[in-house]
C-alpha cells in the first residue's frame, strides 16, 4: 500500500472501482476523498451506480462520492461539435485525460489543496499494463486491485457479495 495517508479514490462507476471501495472498507482503509469524473455522457446505469455506491459509502462511514467535471463542454458535446468520435476510438487517450483526470486533479489541487496524496485507481490484476506513475510530483498512483491480485472475476464476486 501507499506510504501517503491521504488517499483519493478515482471512482469510475463500474465493477472494478466498486470492488476497490468494498475491499478498502473490508481492509480498514479509509480514503480521504472519492471522486467521480462526469464526462457528461455517461450511461444512466452508471449515474445510478455512482449514487448507489455513494449511499453505500455513507452507510459504511466512508466519504460519499463527489462528482467533478470539466469546466468546458461535455465529452458528448465536444464530439458532436467536432463531428468525431472520442479519441479512444482512434487509439488515443486524450479524452480520458481531459474529461477524467484533469477534473479530478483540479479538484484535488485547487479545492482540497492536497499534497502529498495517493490516488487509488481501480485497475484489476489483469490490467497491470495500464499502470502508470503520476505526472504530478505530489501524487503517487496506487492500484490496490493489482497489489491484492484481484482479477475482474473476483471483483464481480466482491460486488455481488456486498
Amino acid at each position: 500500500m501507499s506510504e501517503c495517508p491521504l488517499i483519493v479514490v478515482a471512482f469510475g462507476g463500474g465493477v472494478n472501482s466498486t470492488a476497490m471501495l468494498v475491499e478498502m472498507h473490508r481492509r480498514g482503509i479509509l480514503p480521504a476523498l472519492t471522486l467521480f469524473a462526469d464526462t457528461g455522457g455517461e450511461r444512466p446505469e452508471t449515474y445510478r451506480a455512482v449514487w448507489l455506491v455513494s449511499e453505500w459509502c455513507k452507510l459504511k462511514g466512508m466519504p460519499p462520492i463527489l462528482t467533478v467535471s470539466n469546466p468546458g463542454p461535455t465529452l458528448e458535446a465536444d464530439c458532436l461539435t467536432r463531428n468525431a468520435l472520442p479519441s479512444i476510438a482512434y487509439g488515443f487517450k486524450s479524452c480520458s485525460d481531459r474529461w477524467k483526470q484533469r477534473p479530478q486533479n483540479n479538484y484535488i489541487k485547487n479545492i482540497w489543496k492536497l499534497k502529498p496524496y495517493t490516488k487509488a485507481i481501480g485497475f484489476d490484476a489483469g490490467e497491470s499494463v495500464r499502470m502508470r506513475d503520476s505526472d504530478d510530483p505530489d501524487c503517487k498512483n496506487w492500484c490496490p486491485l493489482i497489489e491484492w491480485k484481484l482479477y475482474r472475476e473476483e471483483c464481480e464476486e466482491i460486488c455481488k457479495s456486498e
